[in-house]
């Protein structure tokens, strides 16, 4: 079952980028949210603590995660972006390897279907700048490059 919150990928909007996200709570309440239609938000993948990874909607569809953003010049980073959503509790935890494994996982997976993707946080696309500061303390290092925050 696939989140109400998406649409069709427009034909022109190919994906050139990975946004990275915290949940802000749990990985069973990041899921119950983002699958609830009243919340207007959602996210291609939410990765648990454990490792776990929930797939929300298929990659052929436009998912609600990064709000008013920009990349590049690009105002509609929904459009041409894949949105992760990390169960973290910025400033409060820190980031398991288990948890960091999956997320590098992933994005090499998404890697070898879309060539080299850069990976960004919510924090460096969202406008206006301050607006959100989610992953705080993401393990960038261990993100594989080319990586922007």
């Amino acid at each position: 079952m696939w989140t109400p919150n998406r649409r069709a990928r427009p034909a022109w909007a190919k994906i050139r980028l990975i946004v990275l996200h915290s949940t802000g709570g749990s990985f069973a309440s990041a899921i119950s949210w983002l699958m609830n239609k009243a919340s207007q938000v959602s996210a291609h993948y939410v990765v648990s603590r454990a490792g776990a990874v929930k797939k929300l909607a298929p990659l052929s569809d436009v998912t609600w995660h990064a709000g008013k953003a920009e990349w590049r010049g690009e105002t509609r980073v929904n459009d041409i972006s894949v949105g992760i959503e990390m169960e973290h509790i910025d400033g409060r935890q820190d980031w398991p390897a288990k948890q960091v494994a999956a997320v590098v996982a992933l994005i090499g997976a998404l890697r070898a279907v879309y060539g080299p993707l850069p990976v960004t946080s919510h924090a460096y696309v969202a406008r206006p700048r301050g607006r959100k500061v989610d992953p705080v303390g993401c393990p960038w290092a261990e993100v594989p490059p080319p990586t922007e925050v």
